[in-house]
């Protein structure tokens, strides 16, 4: 798809203090290779943790070149005792599709018109 926008954002809550908490979003390309858009890690403080990542232009544009559509959001965490968890909520990956302008369509359709019109004069 051609994206105009993409963005990352998830709420991590963890149960304890103790370990370490990570994320990192990916695409996949037409070739399979998995190429990285964005990492974060934080040690645990018992905070929650908010995280919110908007892709560059560059990202989308090399994910439109490169990529086969495939997006992965990855979170893990390590160094716990075992049992210390965390709660991921509103985990999300959106996308805002590239729609023309207004204008452009406009004019798409005037010359389709055109186009029809003069075909129709030309047989007659």
């Amino acid at each position: 798809q051609d994206y105009s926008g993409l963005s990352f954002s998830m709420n991590l809550t963890p149960s304890g203090t103790t370990g370490t908490y990570t994320y990192s979003v990916w695409y996949e390309t037409r070739d399979g290779e998995m190429v990285e858009l964005c990492k974060g890690t934080r040690n645990n403080d018992g905070s929650p943790w908010n995280v919110h990542y908007d892709l560059t232009e560059d990202q989308l544009r090399a994910m439109k070149e490169n990529g086969n559509g495939k997006v992965y959001a990855v979170v893990g965490s390590s160094g716990g005792r075992g049992g210390d968890n965390a709660t991921v909520e509103d985990l999300s990956l959106e996308g805002t599709l590239a729609v023309p302008e207004p204008a452009a369509a406009s004019l798409g359709l005037l010359g389709l018109a055109a186009m029809m019109l003069r075909r129709r004069r030309v047989r007659a």
